[in-house]
């Protein structure tokens, strides 16, 4: 049995059975069956040094898009008008409530303002979990 560390967590045990294979709009995923709903395998640097490219995310669906925690971070995946985007982002509040802001914590990315029609689904990233050796 492995220890991995989950941040904004305790240390939780793991073994091989705990972990489902599944597919989550063409990212690796993987299904747990603690109190999370699951994780995905990030990729990427516009989240650095929070997130690092290869680190896995637990997420939870946000059934209620009406209700969003500003200053969090989520997964957003938008329409094909909002070009079928897949974004981890912190979502801070717009002047105007019909947009969100999405901002990266690597100062290299510039904020975004996305309309919130654009969203089709939301998920609430809970924690991470970062590999340190193979």
């Amino acid at each position: 049995m492995e220890t991995i560390k989950i941040t904004n967590q305790a240390h939780i045990d793991l073994n091989r059975e705990q972990l489902l294979p599944t597919i989550f709009s063409g990212m690796n995923t993987l299904e747990m069956r603690r109190n999370l709903s699951f994780c995905i395998q990030f990729f990427g640097n516009s989240m650095l040094p929070v997130y690092m490219s290869g680190d896995y995310i637990t997420l939870e669906k946000v059934e209620d898009m009406s209700f969003m925690q500003f200053g969090e971070t989520y997964l957003i995946v938008t329409n094909s008008e909002g070009n079928n985007m897949r974004l981890v982002r912190i979502i801070k509040k717009h002047q105007d409530p019909k947009l969100i802001r999405l901002i990266s914590t690597n100062p290299v990315y510039d904020e975004m303002e996305l309309p919130i029609s654009m969203v089709i689904e939301l998920y609430i990233v809970t924690g991470s979990i970062r590999r340190t050796h193979f």
